[in-house]
């Protein structure tokens, strides 16, 4: 089964060349790897090597205008430094610097017959913000929107029992990453949840 899915995958890398052959480019350098650690897709830059992972479930599932579509959001990633030199310095905002990412990106690839949006994807239309923005805009525009709890909310006071997070190890990271009560934080387009266990970058 793992054979059929990279023989898929393979063949959709290469078709990419009639799409766009920038991004075909780009596809042959990656180093490709399927996994059922993350729901999605995702890219990362490990030792100047790139790296592409997939899950072969999230593949399947797209008609080959999305996918290719979404493979060229993935290659966007790359070019634009986004697992690389514009990594966000605080780890708590890789969730908020990925979707700004993912704002700034979905901006830039063109529809066409052979190439249509992931409509679950993040666009800025969906936030009220204009379009063709940075990735650093966007960030900007995303703080406002979703600002942090207050500290009293996300930070355990001297005392507190820390044994309530070890039994429920995700409810420190939900506290940290969610915005205020009443604005929820959309999910990036890059599924983020198992790239530790594989060593992506956010």
């Amino acid at each position: 089964m793992q054979s059929q899915h990279k023989n898929k995958f393979e063949w959709a890398c290469a078709i990419m060349v009639t799409e766009n052959e920038f991004i075909h480019e780009i596809l042959l350098l990656l180093e490709k790897h399927e996994t059922d650690k993350i729901e999605t897709m995702g890219v990362n830059v490990q030792e100047g090597r790139l790296h592409l992972y997939y899950n072969p479930k999230f593949f399947d599932s797209l008609p080959d205008p999305v996918l290719f579509w979404v493979f060229q959001h993935e290659m966007y990633h790359l070019v634009l430094h986004h697992c690389t030199k514009r990594k966000p310095s605080d780890p708590h905002e890789n969730d908020l610097h990925n979707i700004a990412a993912d704002l700034a990106i979905n901006c830039l690839i063109k529809e066409s017959l052979t190439c249509k949006r992931w409509e679950s994807a993040c666009f800025p239309q969906k936030f009220g913000f204009e379009t063709h923005l940075s990735l650093e805009k966007y960030m900007e525009l995303l703080r406002k929107k979703f600002p942090p709890p207050p500290p009293s909310q996300s930070e355990p006071k001297d005392g507190d029992d820390k044994g309530q997070n070890q039994e429920n190890p995700g409810s420190s990271k939900q506290q940290q990453n969610s915005p205020t009560s009443g604005s929820a934080l959309p999910q990036p387009f890059d599924d983020l949840s198992g790239w530790p266990d594989i060593q992506l970058a956010a």
